[in-house]
């Protein structure tokens, strides 16, 4: 009568099954590992390489800016020993002159460098240092680091010899340079020029105008051309010179102008005729005017 009820076997309904997730593996072979591998390898190198490159050109331009910087600050620096020229007549020995430029080069912290140099005080002080000089010039060179001192003189041809003061050495322009104790000693031997002005004089100081030096040159050419070397004294007079040779009780008075070779041949000739007359000067023979000889 009563059936049990025996329930249908068939498929679920559909919002009865859950939905299940399906999880799928992939497994890549070895070559396509391998090529990805230097890929990847390749990408992290070519982002390292430009830090490392970027790493160097910073170290090459710092180390050449150094190494510019060093060769400009060397190259700038001079050092303490002076070189030194001499233009004309060396008056003394060089480690003389080098032993005056080192002190006037160390009295000045500047001098250290090139582009500090004090050429032209560095000058006028060596100038009042190097009497026999007429000029002086300080230089650096390029590529030395010594300064260079370049020393311009007139040649010497008398020493000047002066009662309580010093003895000079006067140069061709007729300037009294160095004193005599000063110099080389091969300079003693030269011809002595007596100051009989009453004036003493100093050094760097005017003895004789060039055109006076110059006569007075020319008259000591002439009277050692005769084998004859007398003694010459600056006279109190003005541009007036005696002149006593070796032997003779008398002497000759020139005055220094631009006819002293024809006051020199008046000399002689007076000397010819006075000997034919068998006379003798006693004191002088005064040939200062050429076409009138006086003799006392």
């Amino acid at each position: 009568m009563f059936k049990k009820k025996v329930k249908a076997e068939g498929r679920r309904p559909s919002y009865l099954q859950k939905s299940e997730k399906v999880i799928s593996y992939y497994s890549a072979s070895r070559k396509q590992l391998d090529t990805f591998e230097r890929k990847r390898g390749r990408a992290e190198t070519q982002r390292v390489k430009p830090k490392i490159e970027l790493g160097r050109s910073k170290l090459t331009k710092t180390i050449v800016i150094v190494l510019v910087v060093f060769i400009c600050v060397y190259s700038s620096l001079l050092g303490a020993d002076p070189v030194i020229k001499i233009n004309g007549t060396q008056y003394r020995s060089l480690k003389s002159y080098q032993i005056i430029g080192q002190q006037v080069m160390a009295g000045d912290i500047r001098n250290k460098l090139k582009f500090l140099l004090q050429a032209q005080s560095d000058s006028s002080k060596l100038m009042e240092l190097i009497p026999e000089a007429s000029s002086i010039t300080v230089r650096s060179s390029l590529l030395g680091h010594n300064p260079i001192i370049t020393i311009n003189t007139a040649k010497p041809f008398m020493i000047f010899q002066q009662k309580g003061a010093p003895d000079f050495i006067i140069d061709q322009k007729g300037r009294a340079s160095l004193p005599v104790s000063e110099g080389l000693k091969m300079y003693q031997s030269l011809p002595r020029l007596i100051n009989g002005s009453g004036v003493n004089n100093k050094a760097r100081e005017q003895v004789l105008s060039p055109d006076e030096a110059n006569e007075l040159l020319q008259l000591m050419a002439q009277y050692k051309a005769d084998n004859s070397f007398p003694v010459y004294t600056l006279s109190s007079n003005p541009f007036e010179v005696d002149i006593a040779e070796v032997g003779k009780l008398y002497f000759a008075k020139y005055s220094l102008d631009p006819n002293s070779l024809a006051q020199y041949g008046s000399l002689k000739a007076t000397e010819a005729k006075l000997k034919q007359l068998g006379q003798v000067p006693a004191q002088y023979i005064d040939v200062r005017l050429t076409n009138k000889v006086f003799y006392q």
